[in-house]
């Protein structure tokens, strides 16, 4: 049965080992697949998921990502994860998240923007039956404000070309999203990564990477507490994804005073 217009959906994880870092954190690329699971659930409960959208030739795509993490939870812990969607804006489907701990904590907060492609074509499609159906919730809200457009920058060191392999590749044929994270998680230096944890990441899917695809890390200086990483195809040197990442001392789990939740 689809979901009532006012159901925000739930869904209960634990977090396993092959979740979680060697000091049993979970990573960053974990809580993506976390919210793209629960995200495919609502839809599709709701009648405007991958399988319903695959029968019209068209596919969901998540084109911006903010989360905020106040703290990540650990091996072995359970934790509550609510989605809703707000609704169309303009070309965009928005959807948000929260992430409870099980002392009903807020832990984690995102909000994401979706786009409806023809799975042909890989265009843009404006669905109006889509908007009809999606439940919309624009004054609830996990974060004050959309995820952006991320400012382009000078990019000052670059990794390693690496291939797309077949195990990157998700549903539509292309590298799935948090694959793109583990990438740039794993170029970066082990002494800095012992040290830091993410405190607040924004993500702009740019283009979609294929198999056989040979792609890059592009990262630019460590200002202020943050750091912007490109990620680039050799072929053609097309930029794939672009990420803005804050970050914070591993040992600190607090919450940054300067960011209000509403």
């Amino acid at each position: 049965m689809p979901t009532p217009p006012n159901k925000i959906w739930q869904d209960t994880y634990t977090i396993h080992i092959y979740h979680v870092d060697r000091d049993g954190f979970t990573t960053m690329a974990s809580i993506c697949d976390f919210l793209q699971e629960s995200a495919w659930k609502h839809a599709n409960s709701a009648s405007f998921g991958y399988e319903q959208l695959k029968e019209q030739n068209l596919i969901w795509v998540l084109s911006r990502l903010l989360i905020k993490a106040y703290r990540f939870p650990k091996w072995k812990e359970k934790i509550k994860l609510n989605t809703w969607s707000k609704g169309m804006v303009g070309i965009f489907a928005d959807r948000d998240f929260e992430i409870f701990d099980e002392e009903e904590k807020l832990i984690i907060s995102a909000t994401s923007s979706w786009l409806v492609l023809d799975s042909a074509t890989r265009k843009i499609r404006r669905s109006e039956n889509i908007k009809n159906r999606l439940p919309a919730f624009p004054e609830k809200k996990a974060l004050p404000f959309r995820a952006a457009k991320i400012a382009e920058t000078d990019f000052t060191g670059q990794g390693p070309f690496h291939p797309v392999l077949f195990s990157d590749l998700d549903l539509n044929n292309h590298v799935n999203n948090a694959r793109y994270i583990r990438r740039i998680f794993d170029s970066l230096h082990e002494k800095f990564r012992s040290k830091h944890l993410p405190d607040e990441m924004e993500i702009n899917f740019i283009n979609e990477g294929i198999f056989g695809d040979e792609l890059a890390v592009l990262h630019s200086s460590f200002v202020n507490d943050q750091s912007i990483y490109s990620i680039i195809r050799k072929k053609d040197n097309s930029e794939l994804i672009r990420t803005r990442i804050k970050w914070r001392e591993r040992n600190s789990i607090g919450i940054d005073p300067d960011f209000s939740v509403q």
